[in-house]
C-alpha cells in the first residue's frame, strides 16, 4: 500500500484535500487486512465466502490509483495551467517543477516508517534474509526485480516496492511531456495528448502481461513471477488514476465538461454499488485461483481489467462528485468515506499496511487463546443464536477466521497508531524542509 502523499497544494482551485480519499484508503487497506487473514486462517480455502476474501487484494490496485491521481495531479496542473506570461503555477509534489524537494519528500515519506517495522519484525519474529543482497534489495525496497527473493520478511512490502519504482519515474515522465507538449499552443490538443499518454501507459501493461503470460513456464525462466509484480505489468491501475487527475484540472470548474461530469459523479451510491458488483461478479465468476497462484491468463487479464474498473467506479465519484447528495447510497457513502474513524484510519493506514501481516502471520498466542475463549464462551454459548437459527451462520464464519481477525487488528491498529505519531509525522516533517 502506498502511504499518503503529502497533499498539500497551491494556487490552483482545484487542487485542494479531498477528505473522502482517506475513507477510501482505510477501506483499501482494511480489504487488504483480510485478504491476508482469510488466507492464514484458511477460510479463503474452506468456505464459501473464500471467493470474495480472495478477491479483497483489489485494495491495492486501488491504492495505485489513488497513487496515480494524486501524485500525477500536481504535474497536470503545471502542464495545463499556465499564466498569461509563459510560466506554470508551481504546486507542491511537482517533479517536474521541483524534482529534488519532490525526491527528498518521497525517501522521508516511505523509508523511515518501513526500516523500523522491517527492523523489528525480522528481530522479533522468524522472519529472515535469506543474504546480504536480500537485505540490501529489501531496504532499498528494489527486491521485486530479483526472482530469488521477490517477497522479503514484510510480503506485502511488493506494493511498496512498485510505487517506489513509479515515484522514480514520475520525473521522467513529466520531463519528456514538458518536452513535447511546450511545443504545442492549444490547450485542448496538450489535455488530449495527456489523456492519449495514460492510455499508452493502460496499453503497455496489457501487452506487457500478454508477453509474460505467453513465456513457456517450462523453459527454466524464472522471472515470470516476480515481473507480475514490476510497474510495467501494473502501471495500468496508475493510469486510471492519471486519468482522472487529467480530468480533474484541465476542465475549468464552470466549463460545460465539467458541470457535465459534477453531475454524474454526484451519485455516489450508484457508482459504488456498481463496484461491489463488479466485485461479486469478478469472485464469484471468473473461475479465478485463491492464494499464491494464478489461473489461465486470459481469466487474470480480465481480472486485472475488473479491477481497474472497481478502481475508477470508487474513486470518480469521491474525486468529482459535488452539490446535494441524491437518495440514501449516496448519502451513506459520503458519510462513510468522510468519518471520523475512517478518516483517521485513512491517516495511519500506511503503518497499518506495513504492520498488520506480521500480527496475521505471528499472533501473540497468549492473546490469541484468550479471544478465542471469550468467543467459546460467549457467543457459542449464547442460547439467542441457537432460537434465532444463527448457529450456521456462526459456523459458517470460521471461528480461526473471527479469532485471528481480532487478535491481528486490535495490536496493529495500536501499533500503527504509534508508528504514524513517532515516525511518521517526524519523517514527514523532516521531508518537507528541503
Amino acid at each position: 500500500m502506498p502511504p499518503s502523499p503529502d497533499n498539500r497544494h497551491t494556487a490552483i482551485p482545484n487542487q485542494q484535500r479531498i477528505q473522502s480519499l482517506d475513507g477510501l484508503r482505510a477501506l483499501a487497506a482494511l480489504a487488504i487486512f483480510f485478504h491476508h487473514v482469510g488466507a492464514e486462517s484458511l477460510a479463503t480455502f474452506n468456505t464459501s465466502a473464500g471467493s470474495l476474501l480472495a478477491r479483497l487484494d483489489v485494495g491495492v490496485p486501488i491504492f495505485f490509483s489513488l497513487s496515480g491521481f494524486l501524485l500525477f495531479r500536481p504535474i497536470v496542473a503545471s502542464l495545463l495551467n499556465d499564466g498569461s506570461d509563459g510560466r506554470a503555477i508551481r504546486t507542491d509534489n511537482d517533479p517536474l517543477r521541483k524534482p529534488l524537494p519532490y525526491a527528498w519528500r518521497r525517501i522521508w515519506r516511505i523509508y523511515p516508517a518501513f526500516w523500523v517495522a522491517l527492523t523489528l519484525i525480522t528481530l522479533t519474529t522468524d522472519e529472515h534474509f535469506g543474504s546480504l543482497g536480500h537485505l540490501a534489495s529489501t531496504a532499498g525496497l528494489v527486491h521485486i526485480h530479483w526472482s530469488s527473493h521477490a517477497l522479503g520478511p514484510i510480503p506485502q512490502s511488493w506494493s511498496l516496492a512498485t510505487e517506489v519504482t513509479f515515484y522514480a519515474s514520475l520525473p521522467l515522465f513529466a520531463i519528456a511531456l514538458s518536452h513535447l507538449l511546450n511545443r504545442i499552443p492549444k490547450p485542448q490538443t496538450r489535455r488530449n495528448l495527456l489523456f492519449a499518454f495514460t492510455a499508452l501507459l493502460y496499453l503497455i501493461s496489457v501487452a506487457f502481461r500478454l508477453w509474460v503470460f505467453s513465456t513457456p513456464t517450462g523453459d527454466g525462466w524464472q522471472w515470470r513471477n516476480a515481473s507480475l509484480l514490476w510497474l510495467p505489468s501494473l502501471i495500468d491501475y496508475f493510469a486510471i488514476g492519471m486519468a482522472l487527475a487529467i480530468a480533474h484540472v484541465a476542465f475549468p470548474p464552470n466549463s460545460p465538461t465539467h458541470q457535465r461530469i459534477q453531475r454524474i459523479a454526484t451519485f455516489k451510491g450508484p457508482w459504488w454499488v456498481a463496484a461491489a458488483a463488479i466485485f461479486v461478479l469478478t469472485a464469484q465468476t471468473f473461475g479465478l485461483a485463491r492464494g499464491l497462484t494464478w489461473a489461465p491468463w486470459p481469466r487474470e487479464i480480465a481480472r486485472q481489467c475488473a479491477y481497474g474498473v472497481i478502481s475508477f467506479c470508487l474513486l470518480f465519484p469521491l474525486i468529482n462528485g459535488g452539490g446535494p447528495l441524491r437518495g440514501a447510497a449516496c448519502k451513506l457513502t459520503h458519510r462513510l468515506t468522510t468519518s471520523r474513524a475512517l478518516t483517521a484510519a485513512g491517516t495511519i493506514s500506511y503503518s497499518f499496511y506495513l504492520w498488520h501481516y506480521a500480527f496475521i502471520a505471528h499472533p501473540f498466542k497468549p492473546w490469541e487463546n484468550a479471544v478465542d475463549w471469550l468467543w467459546d464462551s460467549t457467543i457459542r454459548t449464547n442460547t439467542a443464536h441457537t432460537l434465532f437459527g444463527w448457529t450456521t451462520l456462526l459456523d459458517e464464519a470460521n471461528t480461526p477466521f473471527v479469532t485471528l481477525t481480532l487478535t491481528a487488528l486490535i495490536p496493529t491498529l495500536a501499533v500503527a497508531t504509534l508508528s504514524y505519531h513517532l515516525i511518521e509525522k517526524p519523517a514527514i516533517a523532516i521531508g518537507r524542509r528541503f
